[in-house]
């Protein structure tokens, strides 16, 4: 008689339970926030001129604000990922040295690009992340587990 055969004889333990963690480990990472959607702590930098920018950063991630007559950089995280006016994200490739003062938040992709100045008006590049206006794909039961089913 083989084992399928002989109900008395216990199934292997460990079948069941991978599949359970399969299952619960998939269910997890579907229902996760969207990155754009997570805070991070980001910090940006006020320089006295452009040129005081340029040293720090690209000239097209130089941004003139009239009131104070000072110029700002683009947002920047702790972990060193730069958000650029036009949504592309890129890795900082050395620490900002040049600025009058740095100023901290936490905030989210999005609201950085729904804040006001050029992060909200500059158009979206074609590598742009969603938060800009990039192409969205948000995971969930809807598309990444479309065909899944609990049964009933």
């Amino acid at each position: 008689m083989s084992d399928r055969e002989n109900p008395s004889k216990p199934r292997p333990y460990g079948q069941g339970a991978l599949s359970l963690v399969l299952l619960g480990t998939a269910l997890a990472s579907g229902c996760a926030p969207h990155p754009d959607d997570v805070a991070a702590d980001v910090r940006r930098g006020q320089y006295a001129s452009r040129e005081e920018c340029r040293r720090d950063w690209a000239d097209d991630d130089c941004e003139y604000h009239g009131s104070g007559g000072r110029w700002w950089g683009p947002y920047y995280s702790s972990s060193g990922r730069v958000y650029h006016y036009d949504g592309r994200s890129s890795q900082l490739a050395r620490h900002p040295a040049n600025a009058l003062r740095t100023f901290d938040q936490r905030a989210t992709p999005n609201e950085i690009y729904r804040s006001a100045g050029r992060y909200a008006s500059a158009p979206a590049h074609p590598n742009a992340i969603s938060a800009k206006g990039g192409s969205v794909s948000r995971g969930g039961f809807g598309t990444r587990f479309g065909g899944f089913s609990l049964g009933g």
